[in-house]
């Protein structure tokens, strides 16, 4: 993943970000990781109405943030095989 996606990741854990910027990304430019992770964190929100940030908890170069560890595990485990790719970071 390179620094732009990380950068835009981090940025991205804020509901009124991801609101007001996700249609203005350019999706083609995107590692296929970050897509993944961006659909993650739309999903993330419109089930947890209230949150207003994915808690980062750890350095998203370390693991991903706590809320979408945990989010992915019981909802998406088709897609553990990026998280584990994420934590080779």
């Amino acid at each position: 993943m390179e620094g732009i996606d990380v950068t835009l990741l981090r940025i991205m854990r804020y509901r009124e970000k991801l609101d007001n910027m996700y249609s203005a990304l350019p999706m083609g430019a995107l590692d296929e990781k970050t897509k993944i992770l961006l659909d993650d964190f739309k999903q993330y929100f419109k089930e947890f109405e209230t949150h207003i940030e994915i808690d980062e908890g750890r350095s998203i170069l370390g693991s991903l943030p706590s809320d979408i560890q945990r989010y992915r595990v019981s909802q998406r485990s088709s897609l553990n095989a990026c998280l584990h790719e994420s934590k080779s970071l």
